[in-house]
């Protein structure tokens, strides 16, 4: 695939296009960490947490899912391409509500603009040319996370 910057400067680049990221250390993020963190963060705080739509899909992928698909695209001989980065799953707001054990929330209406109701990756040209696949799932490392706290 020959991309427009390759043909007019020469740049070789690899595109990656990040689904819903999570994973540790996101406190400095505040109000634009992933929601999953923000949930487990309220209940740990014992705060109310707004949802605007329950069943919102995201595909959340983990950062150490993501920084070996920028391994892989680094030591790869891809020269100008653009390839999705998630697990192709989805899960709703209510199921990460569910595994967080949250039970201070409430419904209320978006202040967003064009909400998207889902996303979800087609990873097949990640997983053709790099040979990448998430191997961790949100709800696993969120049970995880919370066995050991």
């Amino acid at each position: 695939m020959n991309g427009t910057w390759r043909n007019f400067f020469g740049l070789e680049s690899v595109g990656l296009r990040l689904f819903s990221v999570y994973g540790n250390n996101e406190k400095s993020k505040g109000r634009h960490a992933n929601i999953a963190s923000q949930m487990i963060w309220a209940k740990e705080s014992g705060e109310q947490f707004d949802v605007y739509d329950m069943e919102t899909l995201r595909d959340f992928v983990h950062v150490d899912d993501v920084v070996e698909a920028f391994i892989k695209a680094m030591n790869s001989s891809v020269v100008s391409d653009v390839m999705n980065i998630g697990t192709e799953r989805v899960h709703s707001l209510r199921d990460i509500i569910e595994a967080v054990g949250l039970k201070e929330y409430r419904l209320v209406e978006t202040p967003i603009k064009n909400h998207v109701k889902e996303t979800q990756a087609d990873t097949s040209r990640a997983r053709n040319i790099l040979g990448f696949q998430a191997d961790i799932d949100v709800i696993d490392c969120i049970r995880s996370k919370l066995s050991k706290d």
